[in-house]
């Protein structure tokens, strides 16, 4: 049967987006199937009306390609790398449940957040009469029950423009268990010569320490106790109103509220990390391995640390973490959180993946 071919004026053409990539890099269209990489080269989204599209391609003075593909939304923030899960049997992945205590940290380069500093620094420049604007028209602020007036009215509001005061991540298989102490802090001035862990580290397995400070831009959410992940917690702006978007559900994004919003920096990295404290808790070692899901980004980005029975200290473990061989249960890793980071007071970003299929 002869493909289906749309006329021209059903085409729209967007001046933005460039094709940045091809896969094998032969130069042209293969028939054994060709990946193609697109980017866009602003800041603003395109709008797709169907999950099932036609991209054509002009190569050249007279030669036209046109190909099916498809529109996966709900992507994390690395929309290039594969999405996975906590596969292999592995333990101690953030948000788990299965095992008593862990520390994770995770590298997320500028190139990747530089979209979010853009946005934030779009913000801050704004003065009362657009902050509020902008607010509305988002319609998030204003959805969770508060005015968009109080953005620019409130002290409180006004100091978190432009800053990141939530983070999403997709959840795989919502936890059966509650977290203990959930920790997450932030270091978001890391050198931009350092592209994985390992090289940040120097070459040593051990944990960037920055990140135990509980000062409030580093320290960005402690929960004391239980946080229960089927009920959602009240914490950042919103309060209570927080709650029932912190809930986690199977193959959902989860809205964690910060108590503390922080800045991104100008060229610089982002080293997040996610820690649970069990060791007052005996009898806390879980059975399951839900979790969130991951993007592997075939770089050293990632450190972790668990143990399985309540650790010989609290957090930051410092007596628990090895610090010879074997390094018993502490590894670094491929796969970093597939995650959103979203700025006061816009509704968090979300990303689309085109895929095209060239394969005849």
């Amino acid at each position: 049967s002869s493909a289906v071919i749309l006329d021209a004026d059903e085409f729209v053409f967007f001046e933005q987006i460039a094709v940045l990539d091809l896969f094998p890099r032969s130069g042209t269209f293969s028939s054994d199937g060709t990946l193609v990489q697109l980017s866009e080269s602003t800041s603003k989204a395109t709008i797709f009306f169907s999950d099932s599209i036609l991209v054509r391609f002009t190569l050249g003075a007279c030669q036209v390609l046109t190909f099916p593909a498809t529109v996966n939304t709900g992507v994390g923030l690395l929309t290039g790398f594969p999405q996975v899960g906590t596969s292999y049997g592995e333990a101690g992945f953030p948000f788990g449940a299965d095992v008593n205590s862990y520390r994770f940290q995770g590298l997320y380069l500028w190139s990747e957040i530089e979209g979010i500093y853009d946005t934030s620094v779009e913000i801050q420049a704004l003065g009362e009469p657009g902050a509020i604007a902008r607010c509305k028209s988002e319609g998030y602020f204003e959805g969770l029950g508060f005015s968009c007036n109080d953005v620019w009215s409130t002290p409180e509001y006004r100091s978190y423009l432009g800053l990141v005061d939530r983070i999403q991540f997709k959840v795989e298989s919502a936890p059966t268990l509650p977290f203990h102490n959930l920790r997450i802090a932030v270091d978001p001035a890391i050198p931009e010569v350092n592209t994985d862990m390992y090289d940040l580290l120097g070459g040593t397995t051990d944990f960037y320490s920055t990140v135990e400070s509980d000062e409030d831009d580093i320290r960005v959410l402690s929960v004391d106790g239980d946080f229960e992940p089927t009920q959602g917690a009240a914490h950042g702006w919103p309060g209570a109103a927080a709650a029932a978007e912190s809930t986690f559900a199977d193959d959902q994004w989860v809205t964690i509220f910060l108590d503390n919003p922080f800045p991104l920096v100008e060229l610089d990295h982002l080293l997040i990390e996610i820690a649970e404290d069990g060791s007052g808790d005996a009898g806390r070692s879980g059975s399951g391995a839900s979790s969130i899901y991951y993007q592997h980004v075939y770089d050293r980005r990632t450190i972790s640390w668990y143990s399985t029975a309540p650790p010989e200290d609290a957090y930051p473990f410092s007596a628990s973490v090895p610090t010879t061989t074997p390094y018993t249960n502490m590894t670094f890793g491929q796969r970093l959180p597939m995650i959103q980071f979203c700025v006061f007071p816009l509704a968090c970003p979300s990303q689309a993946l085109v895929e095209v299929s060239t394969a005849t």
